[in-house]
């Protein structure tokens, strides 16, 4: 007499999916969800590999210099390991970058604006955490090049809710409104100056013409610039800035 089948699941179908009747779907597979999410795993973490990679060579290269096989050099991978099924253009790659770096900019922006200092004092606190941030994190240095960049390689980035130079404007407007800072020049010129010069200093460093001493070089430079806006003692507003660090 044959044997009747048990009307129980197995034994491992019970623990798995617990319920009289094991709690199995009747379309369950067994391999679907974890294949998908192994596929989609793998598949993100190779996308950071070539968003790090990009990132070191466009810091280094600028975004003229930069080639997708320059960027699969960096991986030491083949150049099909970029592939069109992550990004299809090396703007793409690009636009990543600096989405990403935006989000913590943003973020800096938000914690040191919350907190104290004149607005003057609040965005020399900005631009030295941010070159100090780059000076660590490739992404961020490469978001900072290629931002300054856009224009000329002329890169068609979203305008987006981060605007560098109206923050700017904005900080030492107040600054100036609220006696901090008694000058006739714009807030604009202003700002202009303490960026390109900021940003020229820490290129100089890159490469080579200055001692890479970004804080010490910074604050040196920021005295000068003060001391021709008619601030009486720099060194004493210089040593009360704070550097915010951010997460990656």
């Amino acid at each position: 007499m044959a044997k009747a089948a048990s009307a129980n699941p197995p034994l491992s179908d019970r623990f798995l999916y617990p319920g009289p009747t094991g709690g199995r779907p009747s379309s369950w597979d067994p391999y679907s969800d974890g294949m998908e999410t192994s596929r989609d795993r793998r598949k993100a973490q190779r996308r950071d590999e070539i968003l790090r990679a990009a990132a070191a060579v466009f810091a280094r290269r600028g975004y003229h210099g930069t080639t997708i096989a320059g960027i699969a050099a960096e991986m030491n991978a083949p150049r099909s390991a970029v592939g069109y099924h992550h990004f299809e253009t090396k703007e793409d790659i690009a636009l990543a970058i600096v989405q990403h770096q935006r989000a913590r900019w943003a973020e800096l922006i938000r914690r040191v604006s919350d907190g104290p200092g004149s607005g003057l004092e609040q965005l020399l606190t900005i631009l030295l955490s941010a070159a100090l941030d780059a000076r660590r994190n490739p992404l961020a240095a490469a978001a900072a090049r290629l931002t300054f960049e856009q224009r000329a390689a002329e890169l068609s980035f979203p305008a987006g809710d981060l605007q560098w130079r109206a923050t700017g404007e904005q900080m030492i407007a107040r600054s100036i409104s609220e006696g901090d800072l008694v000058t006739t020049r714009a807030a604009s010129e202003i700002v202009t100056q303490f960026f390109a010069a900021s940003y020229g200093l820490v290129t100089a460093e890159d490469n080579g013409f200055e001692e890479p001493r970004t804080q010490y070089n910074l604050c040196r430079l920021w005295a000068d610039l003060l001391l021709a806006l008619g601030v009486d003692d720099p060194a004493t507003m210089l040593a009360r800035l704070t550097v915010v660090e951010l997460p990656d």
